[in-house]
């Protein structure tokens, strides 16, 4: 996928890696490419990825992300993004509460029009 986005944006990874707008822009992609996906394969909502978190570590031994026998390490995993999808949790609650908050002014509103009639 890397370098569909390097060639999309005519930009090197360094230079995606490092400009948070050039980030968010492929966060959007991400998310629309999901959506499309979701609506050929008929996914409920619940089953569409609504967060985003690009690292551009490639997993390896070495670096403790693969096992000796090459499969994702789900412990060493865990441990280095759980803060990370915490955070995106996190977002989305926020953006959950703030929905409430829009929602319940409007009925608000709508209730207090309707009594005045």
């Amino acid at each position: 996928a890397v370098p569909v986005f390097e060639k999309r944006f005519n930009q090197s990874l360094d230079s995606i890696r490092s400009d948070p707008d050039l980030l968010n822009q492929m966060i959007e992609i991400l998310k629309t490419e999901f959506q499309q996906i979701a609506a050929v394969e008929g996914l409920q909502p619940y089953e569409i990825p609504q967060g985003f978190h690009l690292d551009f570590t490639q997993f390896s031994r070495e670096n403790g992300l693969l096992t000796a026998t090459l499969k994702p390490s789900r412990h060493a995993l865990s441990t280095r993004y759980q803060s990370d999808i915490q955070a995106l949790y996190n977002q989305l609650e926020s953006r959950e509460d703030q929905l409430k908050h829009l929602i319940n002014g409007l009925l608000l509103s709508k209730n207090k029009k309707s009594r005045g009639k």
